[in-house]
């Protein structure tokens, strides 16, 4: 009978596979330590050897992940978070994850059915499938906007009643968020450009999209299958939705961006139909100061809402500088000086003090007075050159001479002249 027991007891056991303890313990978690790379992985404490089972009496509730570990005095940094973890962790209420990390596995908090609050820093840039599964009591998380894929299983069953998928995430694969049966409202950046099979499949509570898309992608009847939810959509991309399959059967809610130029003067403002950005583009002469709200920012992102909305944006005329310069001890600039609008009209003269004439501005011109139109900062510089006279000298020469410099000379230049008498002459 004995033997009869034994032999029951090791046929169950194998039933549910020889359970292997797995890691490094070190502070309450386990790790699989890279001696080359100084690394270290988050890993589960067992598992047995079918995969159905983990972690099996492990009654962690709070997991704090480092950014580095220490064992037999080599630091490790810890990058990532290995398949299935703490998969099966039921008493598991809260995870802080550091910013070292930059990968989840697989299952990794699969069914922790307490877990309440995860927060995921920008580092992880990859989620794996199944990773949150059946975390039925977690309402709410951030996914990190530098993650691109959310993957298949990762979200379902979950508690989630809102999710804003970040821009950049650039595909939703297939049943992401199947039969999270909480959800009520997502936002659908323009980011992504495809949405899996069964990825809200069950979701009967949503009833409220915000669809930033331009265009619809290709979806089937399975994606949003048991939900009935208004999907605000761009109001630009209406005319696509309405006839695309699938999206063309939904409730679909356009939304306007009404745009406008305070004044009608300046510029032209623009809709980039699917980035949800609007753009201030002004004329030659003119540029972008603000939007009548405040905000400077140009390009200019914004959300979807369940309303319309206005944007105006103000345009400011650009200013130039005309500068004058010339030789003060030759001549002067009468005229505008200092800043101007564009496009205004000028006149400048060059006037020459005594003993001087214009001869030309330093670019060739010789107008003078000059008239131009200011689209541009502008230097002028006059230019000058003295009068020439001439110089002649009378004298009788019966009594003598004179020598000395005869001839044309420069305004203001020095000579010198000698009168030689003759004999008895003085």
């Amino acid at each position: 009978m004995k033997t009869k027991l034994l032999t029951l007891l090791h046929a169950m056991i194998v039933s549910i596979g020889t359970i292997f303890a797995n890691g490094t313990h070190i502070d309450g978690l386990y790790y699989i330590l890279d001696a080359t790379n100084k690394t270290a992985e988050v890993t589960y404490k067992s598992r047995s050897s079918d995969g159905t089972d983990y972690n099996r009496s492990w009654n962690i509730e709070t997991a704090i992940i480092p950014s580095s570990v220490t064992y037999n005095d080599v630091i490790y940094n810890v990058t990532s978070i290995g398949d299935g973890a703490f998969c099966m962790c039921s008493q598991l209420i809260s995870v802080s994850i550091s910013n070292s990390v930059t990968n989840i596995g697989s299952m990794a908090f699969r069914k922790c059915n307490k877990l309440v609050n995860v927060t995921i820093p920008n580092s992880v840039t990859s989620i794996g499938s199944g990773a949150f599964e059946l975390c039925s009591k977690l309402t709410s998380i951030e996914i990190p906007s530098s993650v691109t894929t959310i993957e298949s299983w990762t979200f379902c069953y979950t508690g989630l009643t809102s999710i804003d998928i970040p821009k950049g995430i650039t595909s939703i694969e297939n049943y992401a968020f199947r039969y999270s049966s909480d959800l009520t409202s997502l936002t659908i950046p323009s980011s992504v450009t495809n949405i899996g099979n069964g990825a809200f499949q069950g979701c009967n509570k949503l009833s409220l999209i915000y669809c930033e898309l331009g265009a619809p992608l290709s979806i089937d009847n399975t994606t949003f299958e048991s939900a009935s939810p208004t999907i605000y959509i761009p109001n630009c991309a209406f005319a696509a939705f309405s006839v695309a399959p699938v999206w063309k059967d939904m409730a679909l809610a356009p939304v306007s961006v009404n745009l406008a130029v305070m004044n009608n003067t300046g510029g032209v403002v623009v809709e980039n139909c699917g980035q949800m950005e609007i753009e201030a583009i002004p004329y030659i002469g003119y540029h972008f100061k603000r939007w009548q709200d405040g905000n400077k920012e140009n390009p200019r992102k914004y959300t979807l809402s369940q309303s319309n909305r206005n944007f105006i944006a103000e345009f400011e005329i650009d200013k130039y500088t005309i500068t004058l310069n010339c030789d003060a001890s030759q001549g002067s600039i009468t005229g505008d000086k200092g800043k101007y609008n564009y496009d205004t009209d000028h006149t400048i003269e060059a006037v020459p003090n005594y003993g001087y004439h214009f001869t030309q501005w330093s670019d060739g011109e010789t107008d003078n007075p000059r008239e131009f139109t200011l689209v541009q900062d502008t230097t002028f510089t006059a230019l000058f050159a003295p009068n020439k006279y001439k110089l002649t000298i009378l004298y009788d020469n019966t009594y003598g001479e004179v020598v000395g410099d005869q001839g044309t000379f420069d305004y203001q230049s020095e000579h010198s002249i000698q009168v030689n008498a003759k004999y008895g002459y003085h």
